[in-house]
């Protein structure tokens, strides 16, 4: 009778966590770290993503991570976008990491400092494939110091209708 019980109690608990895992949004992320804390002004990051089929509206998130020694209150980058489609989109964005008080807006973990700032609520492409998503450095400075690490994060949006 025992094997009966385990075998139940293992199929109780494979079916909690898969209806759990079927039930949260979807989620990608793509980063990429720098090792000296200098992000190139040239240097161009692409991040690839395949995103479920079955999801018609994504927010998209870039995400900056800095030391708290980072000597501005903002960063330019420019954002492309290469849908599935061969369609591209391409904006430039200035996105302020200080508040009025001038303290940092994002998560403070002892010296690092991490911003997810929104590029994009509801964006939708009608076609499944490869989302390309280019990030560019807009900075005068050449090379960027404090800078822990960049990327893009892809999650399904609240409002799919």
């Amino acid at each position: 009778m025992r094997p009966y019980r385990l075998l139940l109690f293992s199929w109780i608990v494979w079916t909690i966590v898969f209806g759990v895992s079927c039930n949260s949004p979807a989620s990608y992320k793509s980063e990429t770290s720098f090792e000296n804390q200098i992000w190139n002004r040239f240097d161009v990051q692409e991040y690839t993503f395949m995103p479920e089929e079955n999801v018609t509206k994504w927010d998209v998130l870039f995400v900056f991570e800095h030391l708290e020694n980072y000597y501005t209150d903002h960063i330019d980058v420019n954002i492309t976008f290469y849908l599935p489609n061969g369609a591209t989109r391409s904006r430039d964005y200035t996105f302020a990491l200080k508040n009025d008080k001038l303290e940092w807006t994002g998560k403070q973990d002892q010296k690092l400092v991490t911003h997810e700032l929104s590029v994009i609520k509801g964006f939708s492409f009608d076609q499944s494939g490869p989302l390309i998503i280019r990030v560019e450095s807009k900075m005068t400075k050449f090379n960027l110091t404090a800078v822990q690490k960049i990327g893009i994060i892809l999650k399904e949006s609240k409002n799919q209708s």
